[in-house]
């Protein structure tokens, strides 16, 4: 009996051995970190990395697809962002024609064209280039219309114009005796345009 509990003792410690050798294994299994896979070349390729350690230097990410600075622009040639602003002083007038130029009874009305360029009103008259005349238009203080009344409304075919210089200039539609006054409503209105410094008025002539 005493020989049978020694044996029993043996295999149980030999038991408990295993047991804590199979658990101090498993333990340690347990307790070692995992490794991560060292990136491929491809990968790093990918995002534009040298691989480490080459010489202690790391090579800048290379430029990708959109990254790189866009060229200035530039104007083709002969468009018109790349040519200088045109000389105003150089523009083409406007030009109102046919006139008739109103003068006193001692001379005779001219037939001609009247030119308004940014800050010149000029005639031109049509046989005699010694009747040209001109004058700034920051000087015109006065433009008015001379109107008859009619049934359909004021005919206005006269304009008048009065310069700080004291001049006076007398205009009238080439159409008038035709009932026509649309060059000398074109006239008012450009020069409104052009000089809106001066008084605009409108005269209704009224029968005495």
């Amino acid at each position: 009996m005493y020989t049978n509990c020694g044996e029993l003792e043996d295999t149980m410690a030999k038991s408990l051995g295993f047991l804590l050798v199979a658990l101090a294994a498993s333990t340690a299994v347990a307790a070692v970190p995992a490794t991560s896979t060292p990136p491929s070349a491809s990968s790093e390729q990918g995002t534009g990395r040298s691989p480490a350690g080459v010489d202690g230097v790391t090579v800048p990410p290379a430029p990708t697809q959109g990254s790189a600075a866009a060229p200035a622009a530039t104007s083709a040639p002969g468009s018109t962002d790349s040519q200088e602003p045109a000389d105003a002083s150089h523009a083409q007038p406007l030009i109102i024609e046919p006139l008739i130029e109103l003068n006193s009874a001692l001379k005779r009305d001219r037939l001609g064209s009247l030119g308004l360029k940014e800050n010149r009103v000029e005639w031109y008259d049509t046989r005699d280039s010694k009747k040209n005349f001109s004058f700034f238009g920051d000087v015109i203080q006065t433009v008015w219309l001379e109107c008859e009344p009619r049934p359909q409304g004021n005919f206005c075919h006269k304009l008048g114009m009065k310069t700080l210089t004291g001049e006076t200039h007398h205009f009238r539609d080439v159409d008038w005796k035709t009932g026509g006054n649309a060059h000398i409503l074109h006239l008012y209105q450009a020069i409104k345009d052009h000089y809106p410094q001066a008084i605009f008025q409108e005269k209704v002539k009224t029968k005495s």
